[in-house]
């Protein structure tokens, strides 16, 4: 009876376990196997499913406007462009005028010293006309040409336009000018305004020149086309919202604690403007109504005029404050979106449209970076840094405010890696941490002894430094100090590509105007002061040392972030003694050869290029044919045939200094130590490590963080 009874408890036992486990996986539901609500969390399979929404209208704008032919003529939607272009044209003119003032009271010897080899082609009566005689009605136009002056005013949008209306003004003439002015006009008008710097300030009025634009450019039509009459009603909508297919994962985060949804660069935009043939049918009320026409209007006209009346319908509704509508209400949406497709309450959600990131948009649209867009990127990563300092040091809502700042680090971190995909300034440098400051440099025009010094220490600091995790460097490189010591090096590159001189500043004074024009133009010296009693002249003096300066002063290796996992999962492999290394293929082409005991013991081939660890513009210095000692201990050989060719040559005989050798020794090993750490993991470790570096990459908050420590 007890061992029936004990027998049966041990089978109910058995069977409220089974049942337990039942019920906690049912609780658990891996892989979602049992159904239930549908739970996404905030990464790219979210991301995936929201851009299959396509496009959310959140706000719509009714309006009404009217169209004319003459609109279409003269397109005053671009007036704001007018203007700019109007007044960028009014400032040429005075500069130009006040730098030729200037030239003109300068003694003969000083123009001859600043003009050097271009006046060599002048004539005796083109030199007076052009140098010699002072500014007049006759020669200015002439002046201003040989000096270039003119021809950069002339590539400036709206010259003429400005030029008429700046003459029209003058009173010169009782009728406007229905062409471009002629030269005799032209002298007219520029004396004028040479003699009497601020007359064209009382001459220049932009509601005038705007109202005598339109009108000439009205009467500049063909008769035919000034006789069309056609005025349109238009009616029709302006839809804005968000357009969803450009989310990624980078661009939101859920804080589950305060129950808020963030989004970073996701703005409203209009998505659409129309005006339909019918814009209530039900109610028989058309999308357009012509007002007036005299039949003479065509088809083509009338399409214009259609079209115009979308533009102003859009733009009326963008003056009316559709986006910041479509931003309220399309905050309300995506609210209740995401609350439904991850299963969490979210009551408040916040755009951030910051400044920075529609300028690193607008700057990467290109794909190409110049200096005056660097600086502004730049002037935004420093302004949106102090604000994420002031939401890490609030003393307020502290844990929300430290997420908020940590999700736009993520964002600016984001942004910095992927502006340093495109060129800066040219084609063979790439945008990096130190690339303004490089320009400044160059820009400078010398890279003086306090020059020198200051890429001196910088090299140093990067080299026997690490990059701390709160410093600002970590935005353009991580942790990885190699990947920094490249972007020093993408500087200096753009140091040597712009050409720019190595040196000290000396002076020469010549008394009087007494100027030696031989002396000036064989030193390429430049007029920095004058005065009746001296003239001051300056050039650069470079010493052998300076030449070569900039070259010595790059770090030796290549090192390229995408490229370094491929080269580190190479395997090297330990040569025995008695290697026929003559028979070894592919030495100098696929591989090469290291020795880290001077050339005695064995040797390990390195199954990579050797030109792709050397810089490039350093490759050249390996064309020795004995064995290359990079320093005391680390030696490398580029083909078979140097191991047997001597004893070997040092690195700072190859034309890379002692300080290269030894850096380029040191990045060698530690690649060689890498590879090796890599042969001694077993096959599941290498995928797990594989796996890691995989989401690591694809983290758009943390980037790529590579840990490595440089040499």
């Amino acid at each position: 009876m007890i061992r029936q009874i004990l027998k049966s408890a041990r089978l109910l036992l058995e069977i409220g376990l089974v049942i337990g486990i039942l019920v906690l996986i049912y609780w658990w539901n891996p892989l979602g196997l049992f159904g239930g609500k549908l739970k996404l969390q905030p990464t790219a399979t979210l991301s995936a499913q929201v851009r299959e929404l396509g496009e959310l209208v959140t706000a719509e704008y009714y309006g009404e406007v009217i169209s004319t032919i003459e609109d279409t003529q003269v397109d005053k939607l671009d007036e704001p462009n007018l203007l700019e272009h109007a007044n960028e044209v009014v400032s040429e003119i005075q500069e130009m005028l006040q730098q030729l003032k200037t030239f003109d009271e300068l003694n003969t010897n000083q123009k001859d010293a600043i003009l050097g080899s271009e006046q060599s082609n002048l004539n005796r009566r083109e030199r007076r006309r052009l140098i010699t005689d002072k500014v007049s009605r006759s020669n200015l136009l002439e002046r201003l040409r040989f000096h270039g002056d003119w021809e950069a005013l002339e590539l400036l949008p709206k010259h003429n336009d400005v030029l008429n209306y700046l003459f029209d003004r003058t009173n010169q003439r009782t009728r406007p000018v229905r062409t471009n002015l002629n030269d005799n006009q032209l002298k007219d008008l520029l004396i004028r305004l040479y003699e009497r710097p601020l007359e064209i300030n009382r001459l220049w009025d932009e509601n005038d020149f705007l109202t005598t634009y339109y009108r000439r450019r009205l009467e500049e039509m063909p008769k035919n086309e000034q006789r069309k009459k056609l005025a349109m009603i238009g009616r029709g909508t302006v839809k804005a919202g968000f357009d969803l297919r450009e989310l990624t994962p980078n661009m939101f985060y859920i804080n589950e604690v305060s129950k808020e949804l963030h989004f970073f660069g996701l703005s409203a935009k209009i998505l659409d403007a129309d005006i339909n043939p019918w814009f209530i049918p039900e109610k028989g009320v058309p999308g357009f109504d012509i007002l007036t026409y005299n039949g003479r209007v065509n088809f083509k006209d009338a399409k214009k005029v259609k079209q115009y009346a979308i533009q102003k319908l859009e733009t009326n509704a963008v003056n009316a404050n559709i986006l910041e509508s479509a931003e309220t209400f399309g905050g309300e949406s995506l609210m209740r979106l995401f609350s439904l497709m991850t299963g969490k309450e979210i009551n408040q959600v916040f755009f951030h449209n910051d400044r920075i990131i529609q300028l690193s948009q607008q700057i990467m649209k290109d794909r190409f970076i110049n200096y005056e867009e660097a600086m502004m990127f730049e002037s935004a990563l420093r302004s949106e840094m102090k604000t994420i300092d002031s939401l890490q040091n609030s003393t307020q809502n502290r844990f929300n405010n430290q997420q908020l700042a940590n999700e736009k680090w993520g964002v600016v971190n984001q942004l910095a890696k992927e502006m340093q995909n495109y060129p800066f300034e040219n084609d063979g440098c790439r945008y990096g941490c130190f690339s303004t400051w490089a320009f400044s440099l160059s820009h400078a025009g010398l890279i003086d002894e306090v020059a020198q010094d200051s890429l001196s220490r910088l090299r140093t600091a990067l080299k026997t430094k690490p990059v701390l995790p709160d410093s600002l460097f970590t935005l353009w490189a991580g942790r990885d100090s190699l990947f920094l010591m490249d972007q020093f090096n993408q500087a200096v590159q753009f140091l040597m590509a712009a050409n720019t001189p190595v040196g000290k500043t000396k002076t020469i004074e010549f008394a009087g105007g007494a100027v030696d024009s031989l002396a000036v133009d064989s030193l390429r010296a430049g007029l920095i002061s004058f005065s009746p009693e001296k003239s001051v002249f300056a050039h650069i003096q470079a010493s052998m040392a300076d030449s070569v300066f900039l070259m010595e002063t790059l770090f030796p290796f290549r090192y390229v972030p995408s490229e370094w996992e491929m080269l580190a999962g190479q395997r090297y492999k330990e040569l025995p003694e008695n290697t026929d290394y003559v028979s070894l293929q592919g030495i100098g082409a696929t591989s090469f050869l290291v020795n880290s005991q001077h050339g005695n013991g064995p040797w390990k081939l390195i199954s990579v290029p050797f030109s792709q660890l050397v810089h490039p513009l350093l490759v050249a210095s390996f064309t020795e044919r004995r064995v290359i000692c990079l320093d005391e201990r680390v030696c490398i050989a580029l083909s078979p045939e140097q191991i047997q060719s001597g004893p070997p040559v040092f690195a700072d005989r190859t034309g890379i200094t002692s300080r290269q050798g030894r850096e380029l020794a040191a990045f060698i090993e530690y690649l060689v130590r890498v590879q090796e750490a890599g042969s001694n993991l077993g096959p599941v470790t290498r995928a797990n490590l594989w796996f890691t570096r995989k989401l690591q990459r694809s983290s758009a908050v943390v980037g790529r963080a590579t840990g490595l420590e440089g040499p």
